[in-house]
């Protein structure tokens, strides 16, 4: 079943996110893992994997844990975007410097994002395909050629 609400809950980016970073370099999701990103009981994080699998948000084996789909990775994709734009323009125009401060109120910021917003923020930094932290910035159809130009 295909997730056919644009509009996701805050909590369900936020899982999302998590799952997205924990498979960047490939595999699966483990909800032990996902639990400890969370400080949540592991039975809290497989109760949400099983919903997001419900939604068609992720692939979900029990005892081989969750990957993203389709649809998941694209949503995880634009809320990754959001955050690593969001956390170069704090540091590169706002000016802020201490790393968790950046990434606790970029992380606040992201879901509400406008994506017009978004789009000139990209602008503005000249197309990043990094992050602060070095992982790549998923481009968007607004990056010239779909990529980024840094």
């Amino acid at each position: 079943m295909a997730h056919e609400d644009p509009k996701l809950s805050t909590n369900v980016e936020m899982y999302l996110e998590t799952i997205y970073a924990l498979t960047e370099e490939g595999g699966s999701a483990k909800t032990t893992e996902i639990a400890s990103s969370w400080e949540v009981s592991p039975a809290s994080a497989t109760e949400m994997v099983q919903k997001l699998d419900k939604m068609g948000l992720v692939d979900y084996k029990p005892y081989h844990g969750a990957r993203l789909s389709d649809d998941g990775l694209a949503a995880a994709r634009g809320i990754i975007r959001k955050h690593r734009l969001l956390e170069r323009f704090l540091h590169e125009v706002v000016g802020l410097e201490d790393e968790t401060r950046i990434h606790d109120v970029a992380c606040e910021m992201e879901h509400t994002l406008a994506p017009e917003v978004e789009a000139w923020i990209a602008k503005e930094l000249g197309y990043p395909r990094e992050g602060l932290n070095g992982k790549p910035i998923p481009p968007a159809e607004y990056y010239p050629n779909g990529e980024g130009s840094e």
